[in-house]
């Protein structure tokens, strides 16, 4: 691809809405980062997100966590007073 088709492709992403480059932006990185032995599995997981968005039922796919691992060590914060669940309910009433 020649520099000109490129500068082309860049004025026209400069040209998107931001939730629009926000998109093309993932696509992007899914795109790079995708092994070649999961390349089917990959397009799928892509269609399926492409969908939901175009569809509104998500902004956009969040990536997945690198080390879930590290999740299961976390410690918890301490809170006093009733369950948040709970004050949640009672101010939507």
């Amino acid at each position: 691809m020649g520099n000109a088709m490129i500068q082309r492709v860049w004025d026209q992403v400069r040209a998107l809405p931001p939730e629009d480059q926000r998109a093309l932006r993932d696509m992007l990185e899914n795109l790079t980062a995708a092994p070649t032995t999961q390349a089917g599995e990959s397009g799928k997981q892509e269609e399926l997100t492409h969908r939901l968005v175009s569809a509104g039922v998500i902004a956009r796919a969040l990536k997945p966590i690198p080390d879930p691992g590290a999740l299961r060590n976390r410690t918890l914060a301490e809170t006093s007073g009733k369950p948040v669940s709970e004050t949640v309910v009672e101010e939507r009433r």
